[in-house]
């Protein structure tokens, strides 16, 4: 069984992220789903009083939490199986949500986009503590599965081997049309590629140097020159989640969203500030699975 926490807001995110985990429950083993919520108040409790004045004022505050997941629930009307009734926190979200994950046993942790499509908001969201101390699995989830598309995106310095085991113990592979894109940033090495490029196109001969890019950029398909990971643990694990199509692509990281543009969940080792792939997982349409 896979234990999963789902963050709710009563707001688009959190209606996207019900919508994509109820496909989601026909590709993930046995998932069950315990709902999360922590209210803020617009006061402080200090300032309520103590005693039996703060006892009530702190069961309304949470009843209305209860009450606005349960309507969320109601009105998507979600057919997964949920864990127990929802558990509704006061304080900080972050604080409370990672208390919640490292308390209990999570397979998995999921919530709706926040509108992080820009690099600085997704890096920010990334470096925070909830998704730095989270002791499980995350998932944003950005829209509907619509065709069951997924691509396991792994820089160069990836453990491969270990992206596709844990995203295997998870998914139920056999469901899924799953490819791997291998990238490979360009090296400093590269810069004299580059310049032999732009010396033939000031020549005029634009030919040459359009073949010199995209020998340095073109995604290359099965059977071309391919990264060193052919180790039998790693083809093992790959093979394990039948992967239907491999890519390597070395180039500049600008081209990564274009090839995510067909895929509805892209899984991917947890990114750091200074991954490569960092800005194609903030801009991309897909969700978002992450891996440490």
């Amino acid at each position: 069984m896979i234990n999963g926490a789902l963050y709710l807001d009563e707001d688009l995110s959190s209606s996207v992220a019900l919508k994509f985990v109820d496909h989601m429950r026909q590709l993930i083993y046995d998932l069950r789903l315990q709902m999360i919520h922590v209210m803020r108040p617009d006061i402080k409790p200090q300032s309520v009083g103590c005693g039996w004045v703060r006892r009530t004022w702190e069961k309304g505050v949470l009843e209305e939490g209860m009450s606005m997941i349960n309507r969320m629930l109601k009105t998507e009307n979600v057919q997964f199986p949920i864990s127990g009734p929802p558990k509704v926190m006061m304080g900080d979200r972050d604080k409370e949500t990672l208390a919640e994950l490292t308390n209990n046993v999570y397979d998995l942790f999921i919530e709706g986009d926040k509108d992080i499509s820009n690099v600085k908001d997704f890096r920010k969201l990334i470096n925070s503590s909830l998704y730095v101390k989270a002791p499980c699995p995350i998932l944003i989830a950005r829209k509907q599965i619509k065709r069951n598309r997924t691509v396991l995106l792994a820089e160069e310095g990836t453990n491969i081997k270990r992206l596709a085991e844990q995203f295997g113990q998870l998914i139920q592979t056999s469901k899924l049309s799953i490819d791997l894109i291998y990238f490979k940033a360009p090296k400093i090495m590269d810069w004299d590629r580059h310049m032999s490029a732009v010396a033939f196109a000031e020549a005029g001969e634009f030919d040459t140097a359009r073949e010199i890019l995209q020998k340095e950029s073109s995604p290359q398909k099965n059977g071309e020159s391919r990264p060193a990971f052919s180790d039998s643990e790693t083809i093992a694990a790959l093979d394990k989640i039948k992967i239907n199509d491999t890519r390597f692509m070395n180039g500049p990281a600008e081209k990564l969203p274009v090839l995510l543009e067909d895929y509805d969940l892209v899984a991917s080792a947890f990114p750091t500030s200074r991954s490569a792939h960092l800005e194609a997982l903030a801009s991309t349409n897909a969700s978002v699975m992450l891996f440490k």
